[in-house]
Parts: C-alpha cells; structure tokens; sequence
C-alpha cells in the first residue's frame, strides 16, 4: 500500500516545476503499479536503455545537465511557398474521376497551431494544465491533443487514459530538440517549442505568435462514396520529408481520481489521445494518402474524433493538420 501523503517539500516541487522526470538520449522511466516491480524502459530505435530503480522518481545520465526552461526556436521556414514568393501552396480540385470525393468537414482551420499537452492523473500540477488547454480547445485556430503518460502511475494512482506509446511520443520530441529531460505537464507547440502547460500567460502570448503557421501548409480530408477517408496533401517544397500520423482521440472524458495526489477530483478532459499512429511519409508532392479509420481505438475509452499531423521528418516541426469527428464521415 502506498501512502499518498507526499512530504510538502515534494508537493512545492512539483506546483513550481510541473512533475519532473529526467531522462538520457532514449529512456524514461515507468512503472506501471504500486509495487516495487521494475517495468520496461521506453527507448527510441537504436538506443539503449539501462536499468533503473523503481523507487526513483527522476533519472539523470552522467555528465548531462537539465536544460530547464529552455526552449527550442523554431526554423523560419518549414515550407518553401511555391512561385510567387509568400502564396500558399493550394490544394488541387478533384479531377472528373475524383468527382465522388467530397471534403469532410473539419474541426480546425486549415492550419491550426498544434498544442500536444503529455499530462498525468497521478500529477499534482497537471490538473491546472488540463484546465489551460481546455480553455482553448473550442478554437478553430487551434489544435488541442491530451496525452497521459504512465511514468507516474507507480505513486498510487493508474492512469487508464495513459500508454506508452505516448510517453514514447513525448520522448521523440524531447530527443529532436537536443534535451534530456520530460516533465508533466509539458506542452509542445507546434513540434518545436516546448512551454510548461500550466503557464497560462506564456501560452496566450504564444497564440499570439503566427510563426508557428506561417510555415504550414493547408490540410483536409476528403471521403468517397464508400466512405473510404482521403488526407489531401497539397504541392509543398519540403526542406526534409514528412511523417505523416494519425491521432485518434475522444473529446471529452469524464474522471473521478480516487487516489493519489489528485484523489478526490473530478476531472473534465478534452481532446485525450486513445491512439497513434504512422500512415505514411509525405515528400512534398501533392498526393492523397489513404486514412485508416478505427472507430474502436481506445478500447474502454472509444474515439470520436481524428487528427492527422504531417511533422518534418519525425518528431519536428508540424507543417500540416486537420481534424474531424467521427460523426463527420458519414
């Protein structure tokens, strides 16, 4: 049984600095339950990823040092515009044999700033952060995506919105911009920057900021009349080829936390990430890349709505987005 009542040192900790963890080129730490059993640590392809204790809430590689606060500067230009200088790359009509193909109406503009917030229940701090981004999920100009880790789940509570593959997600950003350290709640604007998501301010002034979409080039989806979805990627010059993800995600989730630092919440949260995926690379021609739709992603916790993110190489940048409810592509 763990005792929840966390020392008041570690409460002012992590209200000032979010839920830190640290991590080396390839690793962070998760423990799945309340005991002292030692899960798997997450790593990226080709690295590898030593043991650690379970009883440690924070991991450090020798001879690194914790960038905190840092941020990344995003490049100037994601996408070369093509001729003339500063048009939008625009998005080819449907030919008479596409003539069945028809847009679904989307949830975002056709170049929303991309907020990904990695959060936790069992984190004291994140509950402010989840309130943040909620508050602007309702904008069109805006893309809000929750995702929960599992690396806290080990101080009494189990996260059931929490997978792996999320904290995997997190790390892949980390990795890019040259860091060694995670931390809930961490928002990452855009795939290159990175603010801790409780600062309300910080994140108005950077809404404010068109850096983040002037580089970004106009996405939507298009479905046939079989119902089979289309994501319809425009003419770009790309400096670096695209990833091209799915994100599958339900747009409101109700919670009673009932232990843990968080027990006794009840918890509202938007735009919670059920699964990820790749579903291509995208070079810069104009394609349409089919779009497998699961309706059953999330298991208990079922999507409702997709995304699709076009980030520079893996983990960088997002130079494309769109989203759509379930219900859109009937």
């Amino acid at each position: 049984m763990i005792d929840s009542r966390a020392p008041a040192a570690r409460h002012a900790l992590a209200l000032a600095l979010g839920c830190v963890l640290l991590t080396g080129l390839g690793m962070i730490a998760g423990v799945g339950s309340a005991s002292a059993q030692q899960a798997p640590a997450i790593s990226l392809p080709g690295a590898a990823a030593p043991g650690f204790s379970a009883g440690s809430p924070a991991l450090s590689l020798p001879g690194t040092t914790p960038q905190n606060g840092a941020t990344a500067d995003a490049p100037a230009s994601l996408v070369t515009p093509a001729p003339p200088a500063g048009a939008t790359p625009s998005i080819a009509p449907p030919t008479p044999a596409e003539a069945g193909l028809v847009p679904v109406p989307a949830l975002t503009t056709a170049t929303p700033v991309v907020l990904e917030l990695f959060t936790a229940e069992g984190c004291a701090s994140c509950l402010a952060a989840d309130a943040n981004l909620g508050d602007w999920a309702g904008r069109r100009s805006v893309l809000v995506l929750t995702y929960h880790v599992d690396y806290w789940d080990y101080i009494g509570w189990r996260d059931m919105k929490a997978d792996p593959a999320f904290a995997q997600r997190q790390l892949g950003y980390v990795t890019a911009f040259g860091r060694n350290m995670v931390y809930t709640p961490q928002l990452i604007i855009g795939g290159s920057d990175e603010s801790l998501g409780t600062d309300r301010d910080r994140l108005a002034v950077i809404l404010s900021n068109s850096r983040y979409i002037a580089g970004m080039a106009p996405l939507r989806l298009l479905r046939d009349a079989q119902g089979r979805v289309f994501a319809d990627l425009p003419m770009a010059s790309l400096s670096k080829p695209a990833t091209v993800w799915l994100v599958s995600y339900r747009r409101k989730v109700e919670t009673d936390i009932l232990a843990g630092e968080n027990a006794g919440h009840h918890v509202s949260a938007v735009n919670v990430v059920r699964a990820v995926r790749q579903i291509g690379q995208w070079a810069g021609d104009a394609e349409r890349l089919p779009v497998p739709v699961d309706r059953q992603a999330g298991g208990d916790i079922p999507a409702d709505a997709m995304a699709v993110i076009a980030n520079q190489s893996e983990y960088g940048p997002v130079i494309a987005a769109t989203a759509v409810a379930f219900d859109s592509l009937h």
